[in-house]
């Protein structure tokens, strides 16, 4: 929980409260962690994970209306190789970027 709070830039109270309420609303539970008794992890539910999944589709959606079909061919083969400069594991094949990057999918 201290690692997911440091890296959503939330205090470790402050993710404990939104845990709370995911948690209510069902979309995670808390797992003990196996290598530490007193830790736990925040887990996606299976009702968290369909949500999350409809939201990421949802947003890749956008990115695509706002950003990628505004882009030609050619500049989409120049962002790509400009993505891949930042960090090459996006060389790799990856489903979002292939989503984002194909036309009419």
């Amino acid at each position: 929980m201290t690692a997911l709070a440091d890296a959503v830039l939330l205090s470790p109270s402050g993710l404990t409260r939104l845990v709370d309420q995911l948690e209510r609303e069902g979309l995670v539970v808390r797992e003990r962690r196996e290598d530490d008794a007193r830790s736990y992890d925040a887990v996606l539910s299976p009702q968290g994970r369909k949500l999350a999944k409809a939201a990421t589709q949802a947003n890749l959606r956008r990115v695509r209306e706002l950003f990628i079909d505004r882009l030609s061919e050619a500049q989409i083969t120049q962002l790509i190789a400009i993505w891949t400069a930042v960090d090459p594991q996006f060389a790799a094949p990856r489903p979002a970027l292939l989503l984002l990057t194909q036309k009419g999918v």
